[in-house]
């Protein structure tokens, strides 16, 4: 019985909250805003909703002092994140227990983890996972449904996703915005390297995921011209070669319309054109 399947849809970038190409150097915390450094912050162009203040209406003054102590507090361990400052932040953690796993960036509601992740600070990453955060704190999404494992994968931190699938192996299964995994995320970013981190760690536990997903990952890299990428997805699970789309038509198939002859030559085939000959 042969199966049919879909390609994924062109806009994809724009529904998951991240823009291709977008490189944002910096985080809004209570609606200032923060350099940084990295190359890789992606950003994530939606709107960004306050969070609610304190409910206290007895006192708008004491409201407002509290408000503002908070605030400041989370502003420092912000900047710490940003900076990979684990001294500062252990600090402001003596200060206000429990605030390494809280949401600290009013606006994206992302917490330590999610901005260290963006500002690429493993040593600091490290850090958090090993001596502050839980399993449930690793599961925390920002305002566009991301993990900060989702941060990882658009950027390609391998080392950072590392630290966090030692921690809690079914993170990689969590999905973000759009529904997407972080292996399909990494794949949509051409990130080749996560992509094999992530499929190599998914396939400890791929009996829970979906044909279907696996099908859309691997046309995710067709689509995006990532061969290589595609291949380790074919090599991850040889059957998905031969699922036949609705005009009758493997993902092999469709690969090779798409090259145009560019990939191989007659007596010197890639693995793509040995296996399609095969099919």
């Amino acid at each position: 019985m042969q199966r049919t399947t879909h390609w994924p849809s062109p806009n994809w970038l724009e529904t998951t909250g991240f823009s291709s190409g977008d490189h944002h150097h910096g985080i809004d915390v209570g609606g200032d805003y923060y350099g940084g450094s990295s190359s890789m912050n992606v950003k994530e162009d939606q709107d960004q909703p306050m969070m609610g203040g304190d409910d206290d209406k007895t006192s708008q003054h004491k409201m407002g002092n509290r408000r503002r102590e908070h605030d400041s507090i989370h502003i420092q361990l912000c900047e710490a994140a940003t900076r990979g400052d684990w001294k500062a932040a252990e600090e402001i953690e003596k200060k206000s227990k429990g605030i390494l796993s809280e949401v600290i960036s009013k606006d994206r509601k992302e917490t330590a983890l999610h901005i260290a992740t963006r500002f690429n600070k493993a040593a600091f990453v490290e850090k958090l996972i090993k001596y502050k955060l839980t399993q449930t704190d690793l599961e925390a999404k920002n305002i566009y449904g991301n993990t900060a494992l989702c941060i990882a994968a658009t950027s390609g931190a391998v080392d950072i996703a590392e630290l966090m699938f030692r921690k809690h192996n079914d993170l990689v299964l969590t999905r973000g915005s759009a529904n997407a995994t972080p292996v399909l995320i990494a794949a949509r970013y051409k990130h080749s390297h996560m992509v094999s981190f992530l499929l190599k760690s998914m396939n400890k536990i791929v009996q829970k995921m979906e044909i279907s997903e696996q099908m859309e990952l691997l046309l995710s890299a067709i689509a995006s011209d990532h061969y290589d990428i595609a291949f380790l997805i074919i090599e991850w699970n040889k059957s998905l070669a031969l699922i036949r789309d609705s005009n009758d038509y493997t993902p092999l198939h469709i690969m090779a319309r798409k090259s145009n002859g560019t990939i191989g030559t007659k007596n010197n085939p890639t693995k793509w054109q040995s296996s399609i000959n095969k099919c």
